[in-house]
């Protein structure tokens, strides 16, 4: 393909698409709606006989491409028509294409401007350690699932890699702003990251998956659509995945197992009913960091070791994790009213083991020996149940919005220091 030879040739394109997206956002009103005689197949454009339908639907972004040189083709985020404050959209295409397999929201989020974060053991492969929007960090923004605000029960912070995979995710948008007094969630003032789910497809299809990347990683999976399976229009989508990885940092390993299901159940025009839900477990060896003695020793991607004498033995550094998430959702249109109601639960169960001081500065000895490897056994667990349901109203250029939310949550927490290794660190050890 030749290369254009002046701005021109960018401008053709350009232009045409700008037309065809204006015509496409063109507003249409009764008057100028025609409706067809049913006897005579004849139109009848008489502004008494217009009659118009208010249908409820998932619309997707509409996205108007021109040739290989437009902007839309190559811009990794999109900017919001209709946003009051600075918004990029990721879409699917972008995550699919350029986040790794293993990957979460953090990693789409990541290209937007202002947003900066580490990821010290790959994509996806432990908790993010850094996520900050504007130098707000984890817990100053909000982060939501399908429109359901969620949390840790402790900080308002969020676990990146407790939920949905890169592909449960259908889109990912940055909010850089506090938002409305319509934006929810429990802690909005420095942004909000909203993450959208798949949805199923009309048509019945299996896409199996599989990758293969650095430190023996792999991802194995499946989604399945069933297309329209009945007269009423009833869809539905369910993605099973396994990935396993060594990480790049030493004796890091992780394994997650999710499964995300979501029916989409018409009821009429203008109503849909939604059920989604979403396992996930997560097995993974937790590093602490490393001090800089450490890494001019053992090198730059020193975490965790294979010694059992060792408080950084990586079997005494390990996080077992299951979480869950469900929603039934009721969404409807009608004489410019909008109806949304999601009624919610989420758990987040956590059973953490680590040694006293990983990074080798607390030196070994408890009270049962003072060869013994001192250690810590942890459990944080959560259930929320809630409901948010938002009404709005179309008013001339305006619209009127007011809602409800609930939100009840029971947490259990505790912690205590145990030995590690009270006879022998053999084979034989406290936990692994």
């Amino acid at each position: 393909m030749t290369r254009p030879n002046s701005t021109t040739d960018f401008r053709k394109p350009a232009l045409l698409a700008f037309c065809i997206a204006a015509i496409l956002s063109s507003p249409a009103f009764a008057a100028d709606t025609t409706t067809t005689d049913a006897a005579t197949g004849s139109d009848n454009g008489s502004a008494t006989s217009t009659t118009t339908v208010q249908n409820a639907k998932n619309l997707s972004a509409v996205q108007v491409t021109g040739a290989a040189t437009t902007v839309s083709d190559i811009a990794p985020t999109q900017g919001s028509m209709v946003a009051i404050e600075p918004q990029s959209i990721i879409g699917s295409t972008y995550i699919q294409e350029n986040i790794a397999p293993t990957g979460d929201y953090t990693d789409a989020a990541a290209i937007a401007p202002s947003v900066y974060t580490v990821a010290p053991n790959g994509s996806g492969l432990m908790e993010t350690a850094v996520v900050s929007i504007r130098g707000f960090q984890d817990g100053q923004y909000n982060v939501t699932f399908d429109g359901i605000p969620w949390m840790d029960s402790n900080d308002f912070t969020h676990h990146s890699t407790s939920y949905f995979t890169n592909q449960e995710t259908s889109s990912v948008v940055v909010d850089r702003g506090p938002g409305t007094a319509s934006t929810l969630g429990n802690a909005t003032f420095g942004g909000t990251i909203s993450v959208d789910s798949i949805s199923p497809k009309d048509q019945f299809g299996i896409s199996p998956y599989i990758s293969l990347g650095s430190w023996d990683t792999s991802v194995e999976g499946a989604r399945i659509d069933t297309g329209r399976f009945t007269n009423s229009g009833t869809s539905a989508v369910i993605n099973v995945q396994n990935s396993d990885s060594d990480g790049y940092l030493s004796y890091a390993g992780q394994r997650r197992q999710s499964v995300f299901a979501k029916v989409v159940q018409p009821l009429g025009d203008n109503t849909t009913l939604t059920f989604a839900a979403m396992w996930n477990d997560l097995n993974q060896y937790v590093p602490f960091g490393a001090t800089k003695a450490q890494i001019a020793q053992y090198g730059v991607n020193y975490a965790l070791n294979n010694d059992p004498t060792s408080q950084a033995y990586y079997r005494y550094n390990q996080d077992k994790i299951n979480t869950n998430m469900g929603y039934i959702g009721l969404h409807s249109e009608f004489d410019g009213w909008t109806i949304d109601n999601k009624a919610y639960t989420y758990g987040y169960n956590h059973f953490g083991f680590n040694g006293e001081d990983p990074n080798g500065e607390t030196p070994n000895g408890t009270f049962y020996s003072p060869t013994d490897v001192p250690g810590q056994h942890m459990r944080n667990t959560n259930r929320s149940w809630g409901d948010i349901f938002r009404l709005s109203k179309e008013i001339g250029p305006g619209e009127v919005r007011t809602g409800v939310w609930y939100d009840h949550q029971d947490d259990i927490r505790w912690l205590y220091e145990f030995g590690l290794c009270r006879v022998s660190c053999g084979s034989d050890l406290a936990v692994g």
